[in-house]
């Protein structure tokens, strides 16, 4: 009987805006609506990428990586922040950067050799699998990430020259046994250093992640809809209590 009383109080206090609180909602609707109708079409692309690393031979031996995904992600953000302010003459002209709208590097959880890369751009689903591309040509491109990449590189070269120059050298059959042994393990360390590369084939969604107009037409109807109430619960405190005034009780 209670909450019957309630409902007929709020009824009788939002009366006099019935007309007014639909009117918010049908303005906030169209807000959102044609406001998303001029917005650029963004479309998202994404991929599993390894990281830098020396991989495994076999399935018991996880690799050596040598670039963690936090220093990618740094390294990412940095980029965006350049885009954003225009540092880079070289970056800002390069077409498929330009269309760039977000880059975010993610964690792939059970695993440190490689991570997820989403990218969206404006354009259509082939300018965010052209950004994507051109991100991981960055990323192998830069020379803080590749510094240690290429210092492990030159490090097993160094090993494979000396392996080889100590097969040249007189020794037993035995030595020059473990010298081969050693020549063909660093051999096949060296061939199987990486750099960034896609773990499998990226993914681009067909259809853009926004504007999505109609969303915003309901969810920003919904929001004018609130927003009527609470005017009409204003005005309604302004008329009684303001206006007219408290009585207070004589002291």
């Amino acid at each position: 009987m209670d909450q019957e009383n309630e409902i007929r109080e709020m009824w009788r206090i939002i009366r006099p805006y019935r007309f007014f609180i639909p009117l918010c909602g049908i303005v906030m609707a169209s807000i959102g609506l044609f406001g998303q109708l001029g917005s650029p079409k963004v479309f998202q692309a994404e991929a599993l990428v390894g990281l830098p690393q020396i991989a495994g031979n076999d399935s018991r031996d996880t690799g050596l990586v040598f670039v963690t995904v936090a220093e990618t992600r740094a390294v990412t953000a940095l980029l965006k922040l350049r885009l954003d302010r225009g540092d880079d003459q070289e970056l800002a002209a390069d077409s498929a950067l330009q269309r760039l709208r977000l880059v975010r590097i993610d964690e792939v959880r059970g695993s440190d050799g490689y991570f997820k890369m989403t990218v969206r751009t404006t354009g259509d689903s082939r300018s965010a699998l052209a950004a994507l591309d051109r991100m991981l040509s960055y990323l192998n491109g830069n020379s803080y990430l590749m510094k240690r990449h290429q210092a492990k590189i030159k490090e097993l070269e160094a090993g494979l020259l000396s392996a080889g120059q100590a097969l040249k050298g007189k020794a037993g059959a035995e030595e020059l046994a473990g010298q081969m042994e050693r020549q063909n393990s660093l051999r096949s360390r060296l061939a199987l250093v990486q750099n960034y590369v896609y773990v499998d084939r990226p993914w681009v969604g067909k259809e853009p992640v926004s504007p999505k107009p109609w969303r915003n037409f309901f969810l920003f109807g919904f929001l004018g809809l609130l927003l009527g109430v609470m005017l009409a619960l204003l005005g309604h405190l302004v008329r009684t209590i303001i206006k007219t005034g408290v009585k207070h009780p004589p002291a």
